[in-house]
C-alpha cells in the first residue's frame, strides 16, 4: 500500500494559511515566536537522524542494509540539514553549519535568546528527552509537540517516522513544517 500525499493535501493548504503568519508583525512577535519555532527545527533533525539510524546506521564492520535509493535519500537529506552551506567567515570563506545552527544565528541576530533550546539539546542528549522537557523555560507548545514527535520516534516502527518526517517536513511556507496550532500561543501575556 502506497501513501498518497494529496490525501493530506487538505491538511497542507490548511497549515500553509494559518493564521501565524499574519500574527507575526514586529519584531518583537518574530523573537517570541522563533524563541517557540527553533525547537522545531531541533525537533526535526532528531526525526532525520532516527531514520538515518535505521536505514543507512554508521557501524563498522560496515555492511550494506537495504536500498541504496532509500540510503542516499536519509543521507542526502542528512547532509543538507546537519552540514549545509553556512555564513560566510569573517574573511568571506565558505563554511557549513546544520539548519539549527543557522536558525540559531538568526535569533542572535534579531535579539533571541537560543541559549534556552541549547541547553535543552544538551540536556535531551545527556540526561535524555524525558529530562529536557521537564525543563522550566520551555515554551509549553514547544513542549507539546517535541513529547508527540518524541513519541513517534519512541515507537520503534520505522513507517511511523517517516511518515511524521512527510508530513512535517511541509513544501510550503512553514519548512520544516512545525507551527503549533495557536498564533495566541507565541504572544506574551
Amino acid at each position: 500500500m502506497e501513501f498518497d500525499i494529496r490525501s493530506v493535501e487538505g491538511l497542507r493548504c490548511r497549515l500553509d494559511a494559518h493564521p501565524v503568519y499574519q500574527s507575526v508583525r514586529t519584531i518583537g512577535d518574530l523573537r517570541i515566536f522563533m524563541s517557540h519555532h527553533v525547537y522545531s527545527v531541533w525537533d526535526f533533525m532528531s526525526v532525520v537522524k532516527c531514520l538515518q539510524q535505521r536505514i543507512a546506521p554508521a557501524s563498522f564492520p560496515w555492511v550494506p542494509r537495504g536500498k541504496p535509493e532509500t540510503r542516499y535519500f536519509i543521507n542526502q537529506l542528512v547532509l543538507e540539514e546537519e552540514s549545509d552551506l553556512g555564513l560566510p567567515d569573517e574573511s568571506g570563506n565558505p563554511t557549513h553549519s546544520s539548519h539549527f545552527e543557522l536558525y540559531c544565528h538568526a535569533m542572535r541576530e534579531i535579539g533571541a535568546d537560543p541559549e534556552p533550546v541549547m541547553e535543552f539539546a544538551r540536556i535531551a542528549s545527556t540526561r535524555g528527552i524525558g529530562h529536557a522537557l521537564q525543563m522550566e523555560g520551555v515554551p509549553e507548545p514547544s513542549r507539546r509537540f517535541v513529547s508527540s514527535t518524541f513519541s513517534f520516534l519512541e515507537s520503534g516502527l520505522p513507517h511511523v517516522v517517516a511518515a511524521a518526517l512527510a508530513v512535517g517536513s511541509g513544501q510550503g511556507a512553514c519548512h520544516p513544517g512545525h507551527v503549533p496550532l495557536h498564533p495566541e500561543a507565541y504572544r506574551r501575556g
